[in-house]
């Protein structure tokens, strides 16, 4: 249970120099868990949960930023898990959670989200660097990126959240701390909060019943091979090579689902451009490697053929040519010197 402690009240405000922020918005500001609450919030069970919690939603959301390039946040859904977790602990015999516990648990779920993140889009540029993944590199980048977020948020919640309270909006966080009050009355007062309390439980429900969905689409899509994947339809005449295909993983659906049918779109639409691009590009480079801007073969394979099988012919007619002109060259000594070589190359 939260008791206040008795004497001089602490700082209500600790972030700031003195009582009142100097934001006019936050003056009349009053925190729900006031500084002089004591309540449980650092404990053994949090940092277990949260960190099991902030495993598997790290693992999912570096999965899809690889695949997509993007992640969904986490915060809500920690937060409606962690409370329902604790809620059925507290039927079984243990002590259910406070506020500040869930809270505990839904920052260490959505900071192994925001790592998993991080870690994604910088392992691409550690490749292009010419560097392997190896098992160290990618911890040491995961750990200083997020030992560099811890420190770098101390100055900033100052300048971002206590001076700014009230200016910027935060939705996704506000959003989560109503999750959070919702079911965080006290035993004696469940029976006045049975509507948050169903609220809460329903969005347990759903979560997990996301989750059992997903792992029987995965299971029939992956291990019974009931349908493909990927999907594909590939035309004939007159649009000959052309091909369209679909990713339609459990994943991605309920990713598509959360952004909407507008960022979706954009996001297909991008797609089709980039593609298209790399077409043309393909194409171009399939015709300089194979045969050369000049049609020679030395111009072919100096130009760096995008295929195998181009760098293949290329390598080919270059040998053919340097052993014609060897021969040429024995035959007539002084070939070179008249320009009859230069013909033969012509």
């Amino acid at each position: 249970m939260a008791h206040s402690t008795s004497g001089d009240p602490p700082n209500e405000y600790p972030d700031i120099v003195g009582t009142k922020p100097t934001n006019p918005l936050a003056a009349s500001f009053r925190p729900y868990i006031p500084a002089s609450t004591r309540m449980r919030e650092l404990t053994l069970r949090t940092l277990i949960i949260g960190a099991l919690l902030g495993m598997i939603f790290g693992a999912s959301s570096l999965y899809l930023v690889l695949k997509v390039g993007l992640t969904v946040s986490a915060s809500i859904p920690v937060a409606v898990i962690s409370i329902t977790l604790f809620r059925l602990f507290s039927k079984m015999g243990m002590r259910d959670a406070t506020i500040l516990e869930n809270n505990i648990v839904q920052t260490a779920g959505s900071a192994g989200e925001s790592i998993a993140f991080g870690l994604g889009v910088t392992m691409p540029a550690i490749m292009i660097l010419g560097f392997d993944l190896e098992i160290t590199r990618v911890m040491l980048v995961a750990t200083l990126g997020g030992l560099l977020g811890i420190l770098m948020m101390i100055p900033l919640r100052r300048a971002l959240i206590v001076d700014q309270h009230g200016i910027l909006k935060y939705p996704e966080g506000t959003a989560c701390a109503e999750v959070l009050k919702a079911a965080a009355a006290p035993a004696e007062e469940r029976k006045e909060t049975d509507a948050a309390d169903e609220k809460t439980a329903s969005g347990g429900k759903i979560i997990f019943a996301g989750f059992g969905i997903g792992f029987l689409y995965q299971a029939a899509m992956g291990a019974f091979k009931t349908w493909k994947s990927d999907p594909e339809k590939i035309f004939g005449a007159p649009l000959k090579a052309g091909s369209i295909s679909a990713t339609i993983e459990p994943a991605l659906l309920g990713v598509g689902y959360i952004i909407g049918p507008r960022i979706a779109s954009i996001m297909c639409a991008g797609g089709v451009l980039a593609a298209g691009f790399d077409c043309r590009s393909a194409r171009y480079s399939q015709i300089s490697g194979g045969h050369g801007l000049r049609g020679g073969p030395e111009s072919g394979r100096g130009s760096g053929g995008r295929t195998e099988g181009d760098g293949r012919r290329g390598r080919k007619d270059g040998e053919r040519r340097e052993n014609h002109l060897r021969r040429v060259r024995h035959r007539f000594p002084l070939s070179s010197r008249d320009g009859r070589v230069q013909n033969v190359e012509e």
